[in-house]
């Protein structure tokens, strides 16, 4: 095995990446030969391939690689007797970060030999959900194919290349990481293939295998008329294939404002076939047709319940200049269409249900299916519950549900109503212009628990890492709420109301119970609390927990863990990823009868404390005199007592209380570690009594043997990050705190002491633990990362509105 990685800037850290495989035969070449991988990471984030035993793995490797943010990879081969590298296969592969967030909105592959290329794929995340947690998430792809009887109809030749050198060899040219995407679009393509993930969940078409969604794009199956591109392809079941041999050049999208969709222009084919319930059968079939070969669909025809008969025709008719490939423009029309679609929808829905009284059996199929067992698709990789948070899946579905009801008003009440007038509005894609219509009837949908009332809570979110953010709001902002009976549900209630993990704790003897749960991840998510009822609230699985041991106490989520001992603090890395390359989010406490010094399955005791305050463990001072909220090696004067307050599927929390901080003095301080579910950080709260005047409070951090400071009070940032012992390898510590409260930095011989200026008595500061061995993206992140990730989070805020419910908006 050899891979080498290359320093090409002079930070100390890696950019490029090339892995080196001996094969009998590849194309091109005579005989054996060597193969090599090469990759260059443009964004300096340092994050490259994962390896396994020095050597990549498809099946353990994929998904722990950073196939993300800005990158390029290609393929080479050289044999014994070339002085060459010949690209091959991928030629390049590109990713674009293009809204800075660390994940990719574009990947473009480029395949062919040599300088010759054969065919493309661009994939694009058109509802922009692509993040630095979810860095892949493609909505679209268009593949395409050279001519194969016109030679080499698409070359490199005069497109903006560059030249490398493997091992003292040259390479053919690459394409550049800037050209690629114009390239792509530009080029004399002979035939298109446009593949949308209509339901939000691109995985290989055997998810049960892969439950991930793929780096790759989107991967379109073969059909007649179109070869498959690499592989593996995407599922031939809740995708809109449109086909075409004369597409438009350069490549284009075009709007239709009848189907709310973007198409590809030129394509004179399309489908979608419908399995909603995802157990491999068709229940629907949409088709598409260009009936006078301008490019522009005319018709959309509907079997709305997969027997073979169409139910439904539209009359189609789109813009014919279309719109490129630029992704933002494309998020910003896709968003748009999308929520257009939904409230048309919408109205038509609700007004069917009106006259209908109930929903027909193959309507409420639909429903049920959606609201109770999407969620339950691949939990491992959450894939059914985003698919059903979505507004691209839930329009997916509501589409659906619009086209059988509609079928039903026809079947039972168009006798009743100006049908004609109706099915001609409905088909030109009017669908409130349909629901106007239709009588006003008494529908309305059921309660959530059988609770009478309900209050919106919508979250705003600032910053990255939108999804799973904390949100946690007194009981006393909800009027006649009470802590036993009460529903929570969001992010949107378009086909129905969907229940989300809730919590009901009182943190704070002295103030009202706190009500929490979790963002969705959209920039704008709207909750609603439903109360008043008798019904107690659903039981969810813990997804946190607490453990005490003799002196100690320890708290966690699925990504972290974290341990009180005598006021010092620790933690433990944790596998975000298990050796067979499938997610681990299992809850390890407690780690009794281990060695959990060496490192476990599940991850490892990552810090050694020794005799200082570890991770954000407290000291009060008083002007230059350190009094610390401690008992350091279990000897010290300080009183604690400890104890769990609770665990749950939101959040953990434990209490400690400290007296006797000042030997003879009634200072005292009572600290709360708060632990969110899916977070990796903890939320400690301190409240300080009868301190004397001007006394502030210090959070500390462990000076590592060979580590960097991170410190930039501007954002309240102190952090570090190095490698305490070899075997654990690189850490990375944080502590983050108010900056207006900071007042300065201290520096001791085994720690660093932030002083914040308490505001009434409180602080509030956040502290976290990372283990790069256990991070999904090891290879490999440094010091300068670590700064960059403890500024953003220390910038990410949910901003929340608590306020009556419009009771005629979406359902």
């Amino acid at each position: 095995a050899a891979i080498d990685y290359l320093d090409t800037d002079g930070d100390d850290d890696p950019d490029e990446m090339v892995i080196f495989y001996w094969r009998q035969r590849m194309p091109g070449l005579e005989g054996e030969c060597l193969q090599a991988w090469w990759s260059r990471d443009l964004a300096d984030r340092n994050l490259l391939w994962h390896t396994r035993d020095w050597t990549y793995t498809q099946s353990l490797c994929q998904y722990r690689s950073y196939f993300a943010g800005d990158f390029i990879f290609s393929a080479f081969g050289i044999d014994l007797t070339s002085d060459r590298w010949v690209a091959m296969w991928e030629n390049p592969f590109t990713f674009y970060d293009v809204d800075g967030d660390g994940g990719s909105e574009v990947t473009v592959r480029i395949e062919g030999l040599s300088d010759g290329v054969d065919a493309l794929r661009y994939s694009l995340d058109a509802d922009g959900d692509a993040s630095a947690a979810r860095p892949y998430d493609y909505d679209v792809s268009i593949s395409a194919h050279a001519d194969p009887d016109a030679g080499a109809a698409v070359t490199l030749e005069g497109a903006d290349t560059f030249d490398l050198v493997i091992r003292g060899y040259p390479t053919d040219p690459v394409l550049s990481w800037e050209a690629v995407r114009d390239f792509a679009q530009a080029a004399p393509w002979a035939s298109t293939c446009l593949t949308w993930d209509e339901i939000n969940a691109n995985t290989a078409a055997e998810a049960y295998g892969d439950p991930h969604e793929r780096w790759e794009g989107i991967i379109a199956p073969g059909f007649e008329t179109f070869q498959q591109i690499g592989g593996p392809p995407t599922s031939t079941f809740n995708k809109r294939f449109e086909l075409t041999e004369q597409p438009a050049s350069p490549l284009r999208l075009y709007v239709d404002p009848a189907d709310r969709r973007l198409h590809l222009l030129g394509a004179d084919a399309g489908w979608i076939d419908v399995d909603y319930n995802l157990d491999g059968a068709l229940d629907a079939r949409y088709e598409y047709d260009d009936l006078d070969g301008d490019g522009i669909f005319d018709r959309r025809a509907g079997d709305v319940n997969g027997d073979g008969e169409v139910d439904i025709e539209w009359r189609l008719g789109g813009e014919t200049h279309g719109m490129s490939l630029e992704c933002i423009s494309l998020q910003g029309m896709h968003g748009s269409l999308v929520r257009g679609a939904l409230r048309g929808s919408r109205a038509f829905v609700d007004r069917a249900l009106g006259v209908l009284g109930q929903p027909p059996p193959e309507v409420e199929a639909v429903i049920d299916f959606y609201r109770d067992e999407l969620p339950a698709w691949h939990p491992e990789t959450r894939l059914g519950l985003r698919a059903q948070r979505s507004l691209q899946g839930a329009r997916y579905y509501l589409d659906l549900i619009r086209d059988r009801l509609f079928v039903a008003l026809r079947e039972h009440h168009a006798d009743e109503l100006p049908w004609a007038e109706i099915e001609s509005v409905y088909v030109s894609g009017d669908y409130e212009a349909a629901a106007a219509l239709l009588p006003a009837g008494n529908y309305a949908p059921t309660t959530v628990g059988g609770h009478p009332s309900r209050v919106a809570v919508t979250a705003t979110h600032a910053g990255p890492g939108r999804e799973g953010v904390p949100v946690a709001l007194s009981t006393e902002a909800i009027e006649g709420f009470t802590p036993q009976a009460y529903a929570v549900t969001g992010p949107h209630e378009w086909i129905c109301r969907l229940e989300v993990p809730a919590q009901v704790d009182r943190l704070d003897p002295g103030a009202p119970p706190e009500l929490s749960f979790l963002t969705a991840g959209g920039a704008y998510d709207e909750f609603w609390v439903h109360f008043g009822g008798t019904e107690p609230a659903r039981p969810w699985p813990a997804r946190t927990a607490v453990a005490e041991w003799p002196r100690n106490i320890g708290w966690e989520s699925t990504r972290a863990a974290y341990r009180w001992y005598d006021g010092q603090l620790d933690f433990f890395g944790r596998h975000a990823y298990g050796p067979d390359g499938q997610p681990d989010d299992r809850l390890i406490f407690p780690v009794d009868g281990v060695h959990y010094h060496v490192e476990q399955e599940w991850g490892v005791d990552a810090l050694h404390v020794g005799s200082t305050s570890g991770l954000g463990g407290l000291t009060l001072y008083v002007g230059d005199e350190a009094h610390p909220i401690q008992n350091p090696l279990g000897e010290g004067h300080v009183r604690f007592t400890v104890r769990p307050l609770v665990a749950g599927p939101v959040r953990a929390a434990v209490e400690v209380t400290a007296q006797n901080i000042i030997p003879g003095e009634p200072a005292s301080a009572r600290i709360l570690y708060i632990i969110y579910a899916d977070r990796r950080h903890t939320e400690v709260r301190v409240e300080l009594r009868d301190a004397p005047e001007g006394a502030l409070l210090a959070p500390g951090l462990i000076k590592l043997p060979a580590s960097d400071l991170i410190w930039a009070p501007d954002h309240g940032v102190l952090g570090t990050w190095g490698v305490q012992e070899e075997a654990i390898g690189e850490i990375g510590l944080g502590v983050l705190v108010p900056p207006s409260q900071v007042e300065r930095l201290v520096e001791l011989d085994e720690e660093w002491r932030v002083l914040c200026r308490p505001e009434e008595g409180r602080l509030k500061y956040r502290i976290i633990g990372d283990w790069r061995k256990g991070r999904r993206f090891d290879v490999a992140p440094g010091a300068g990362d670590w700064r960059r990730e403890l500024v953003e989070m220390a910038g990410s805020a949910a901003l929340l509105m608590v306020g009556p419910v419009e009771e005629d908006g979406p359902r």
